[in-house]
């Protein structure tokens, strides 16, 4: 199954993301993610891109945040977040009517494939969910779709938007 499309969208009466994908045999799966779920998923993901990126190349740590900065950057130029999201009355919904309230996000390197890509494994309580294979471009795309719908929530997540896709505030400690 490859991943055409994504939507998501914040729903103040659910103060849950709706996110949608439609896939290319005209399918759509659906599946909310609630704050604490978007508060998990978010550092991880950003952390597992970041290794996946420069796990082959020995790089001082600025080295390293300008490739990623400029890999975010230059898959942000190419995205297309203006195309209104396909709708088909004959789609055919995936695993539920409804969307599927995720509580457990599993991250899997991928193995057998390129290195840049990532698997992560979504599901309800109750076990039902699903797989994404996602490429670096939508890696970068998820999580910048991510970051935009949080801010529309004013969740107060430490993460926002901007000309790279993901940075943190800084933490102040006292000793």
């Amino acid at each position: 199954m490859q991943i055409k499309q994504v939507q998501m969208a914040y729903a103040p009466e659910e103060d849950r993301i709706l996110m949608r994908l439609n896939t290319d045999k005209n399918r759509e799966l659906r599946c909310w993610l609630t704050r604490r779920m978007i508060k998990l998923l978010l550092p991880k993901l950003d952390q597992t891109m970041q290794d996946l990126v420069t796990s082959d190349q020995p790089l001082k740590p600025e080295s390293r945040q300008a490739l990623i900065d400029m890999t975010r950057e230059a898959t942000r130029m190419q995205s297309n977040l203006n195309t209104p999201f396909y709708e088909s009355p004959d789609k055919e919904t995936l695993l539920s009517n409804s969307p599927l309230l995720i509580a457990k996000i599993d991250f899997i390197p991928a193995k057998q494939t390129l290195k840049s890509e990532l698997i992560i494994r979504l599901a309800t309580p109750e076990g039902k969910g699903f797989e994404l294979k996602l490429t670096e471009k939508l890696q970068h795309g998820l999580i910048d779709m991510l970051i935009m719908t949080c801010e529309k929530a004013n969740w107060g997540l430490p993460f926002r938007s901007g000309h790279f896709v993901v940075s943190r505030e800084d933490k102040k400690v006292l000793n």
